[in-house]
């Protein structure tokens, strides 16, 4: 089969729905992570591990709200949680209330990294742009780190080689290339873009500039390239040289934070952060995020210190009434749910590469519990270098394919790199067999194309 533009049959309402959206908004949507091509399909209603469309199709869903959703939509007690904050409350406090106390106090008892904490209100880019200017207050420094194909948020200081081309991405060993126009020179001269799983790299370049770097933010598993696990010792190492180096280590756990371990990545993986930034699943899709911390850090912001943090939404009740109801849940069975989300990703895992074996196709799948992505390629993703193939020509053709075949058979996932999909404590195993039958059958009929 040739590989050409696909679209799903049946969806005329979506097509429809998007010829009025391109008038009314930028390309039709509102955020560059919705579109895809030829149209975004439209959705009208979501319930546990399904999606149904404005044409009336199911869909088992591999989308998870881009990740918020660990529990699955429209979790009966979530909601039950906001109906009640919104009858006592109603959506909007703007004053403080017991509930933030209590949210604080789960952070405090559950991350190993919090020692005080603050509760924003608005998505993942908040905490990450507060955690860039208090680590650069604390410090004194100018220079922050983060690492090539990690997702950080839009903020100016992280907004920086994220998804660059090939022709764009710049030296291996120290890219720097601006996502957006409108990011002033002197914001980039101040941003340092490494590889990751890089270790030599990353020793020479705190050897020559560890003094003068302020902050180093890094996604403890970089699912904002899929799914990449950092390898055995990389972020013990790096934990290591912002010791020596007097530099505040952050890690983005945005996308990891209540996903795989009510400790966050942190904890599964052993290794503590003097700064963390959370959001997403905390509240199972309700907005709210937060930043937590080493205590003489997170002191330095108003109104105990001089940094300024301030907000109209921050610790807003409706987020911080289900955040609370989401990690009551997830704490239940001592964490049984999140044992339960491992069985499945495994369960999927080995699923898929039983078919990859069976169709002798050049396919690879890279998980981290209910996260998993597929990349056309029988080499691992280490770091953005190893993407960069895939992302374009036949490689980026086969993945784009991939997903309407997904879709044409009742199954959504989001157009990401490697169709990064997240798997809900709504999932079952009959989903997952599902999944995995749709998957094989695209391996039997493009087989000459993937091998």
């Amino acid at each position: 089969m040739s590989i050409e533009r696909v679209t799903v049959n049946g969806t005329s309402q979506s097509e429809k729905f998007h010829e009025i959206a391109r008038e009314l908004a930028p390309g039709g949507v509102h955020g560059n992570g919705r579109w895809y091509d030829p149209y975004p399909l439209y959705f009208t209603r979501a319930s546990g591990a399904r999606l149904w469309d404005v044409d009336g199709h199911e869909y088992i869903d591999l989308h998870g709200g881009l990740g918020p959703c660990v529990l699955g939509y429209n979790h009966p007690e979530v909601l039950q949680a906001a109906i009640e904050t919104l009858t006592n409350q109603g959506p909007h406090l703007g004053l403080p209330h017991p509930g933030e106390v209590h949210l604080s106090r789960e952070f405090v008892e559950l991350i190993p990294c919090a020692q005080k904490v603050v509760l924003c209100g608005g998505g993942g880019s908040d905490p990450c742009y507060h955690a860039i200017r208090l680590s650069r207050a604390f410090t004194g420094r100018k220079k922050i780190v983060k690492f090539e194909g990690g997702q950080n948020g839009w903020a100016d200081p992280l907004s920086m080689s994220i998804t660059p081309s090939a022709d764009d991405a710049g030296p291996a060993d120290r890219p720097n290339t601006v996502a957006s126009p409108g990011t002033l020179p002197e914001v980039v001269e101040q941003t340092v873009v490494l590889p990751a799983n890089a270790p030599a790299v990353l020793q020479r370049y705190f050897e020559r500039e560890g003094r003068d770097t302020a902050a180093v933010m890094i996604e403890p598993i970089m699912q904002g390239m899929g799914c990449v696990p950092l390898e055995p010792g990389y972020l013990e190492l790096l934990r290591q040289l912002c010791t020596h180096y007097g530099t505040i280590l952050v890690f983005d756990e945005i996308q990891t934070g209540f996903r795989h371990d009510l400790g966050g990545a942190q904890k599964l993986l052993g290794v503590t952060p003097d700064l963390a930034t959370f959001g997403k699943a905390m509240a199972n899709g309700f907005l709210i995020s937060a930043l937590t911390g080493r205590r003489d850090l997170m002191s330095m912001l108003q109104p105990e210190g001089p940094v300024h943090f301030s907000g109209t939404f921050n610790a807003n009740v409706l987020g911080v009434h289900t955040s609370l109801k989401t990690i009551e849940i997830l704490k239940r069975g001592d964490g049984a749910i999140h044992r339960r989300l491992f069985e499945l990703g495994s369960l999927l895992v080995e699923g898929m590469t039983k078919a990859i074996h069976e169709h002798g196709v050049k396919v690879r799948v890279q998980s981290v519990g209910s996260v998993w992505a597929l990349y056309f390629t029988d080499r691992p993703v280490r770091n953005y270098r190893d993407l960069l193939p895939l992302r374009s020509g036949r490689m980026a053709a086969l993945r784009h394919a991939y997903r309407y075949h997904l879709m044409r058979h009742g199954i959504f996932v989001n157009a990401h790199t490697g169709n990064r999909a997240f798997l809900s404590a709504a999932h079952t195993e009959e989903d997952i067999a599902r999944v995995v039958d749709v998957t094989s059958r695209f391996f039997a009929e493009n087989r000459a194309e993937l091998r």
